[in-house]
């Protein structure tokens, strides 16, 4: 109500809120509370002590998981460092190109079972084509009587 009444509306005339309306209210004013607390300096504020030394503590934390981790990932002897920007990059362009080759694997053998599959459908057609064929007293040319009548052809032609 405070901050109707400083500017100047009053709840009288003021229209009717929505559910809608005091969500959105609420979602801004925890925003407007995240951004003053993760930055008390550009509103004029101080950071309170326990956040300081949260943060101290973090740190102490981190420290101790990283020295683990390279006690963890040492071999005989040899400490791995961290990652230097080049080996972080290597790495992503390792796993893009792994990537890339995976989906290019996969779309390989799409093909292939897609290609399989219309070979077999022709395959069926035939066959179907030449059984109708038969049973309705239209013979088809088999394939060994057609073999023969071309070679017959070429003999002709010769002659």
């Amino acid at each position: 109500m405070k901050y109707q009444e400083s500017i100047g509306t009053s709840p009288q005339n003021a229209r009717p809120q929505s559910p809608m309306d005091v969500a959105a209210t609420k979602i801004q004013a925890a925003f407007r509370g995240h951004i003053v607390r993760s930055n008390p300096e550009k509103f004029g504020l101080e950071k309170p002590l326990h956040v300081v030394q949260r943060r101290r503590s973090n740190e102490h934390i981190q420290i101790a998981d990283t020295r683990k981790d390279l006690k963890r990932h040492s071999v005989g002897g040899y400490t791995l460092e961290k990652d230097t920007p080049e080996d972080r990059a290597a790495t992503k362009i390792q796993a893009e190109i792994r990537g890339f080759l995976a989906r290019k694997h996969v779309q390989q053998m799409k093909k292939e079972g897609d290609d399989a599959a219309t070979k077999i459908q022709a395959h069926i057609r035939g066959y179907l084509t030449r059984k109708h064929l038969e049973e309705t007293g239209m013979v088809s040319p088999s394939r060994s009587h057609s073999s023969i009548h071309s070679s017959r052809s070429d003999d002709v032609d010769k002659a």
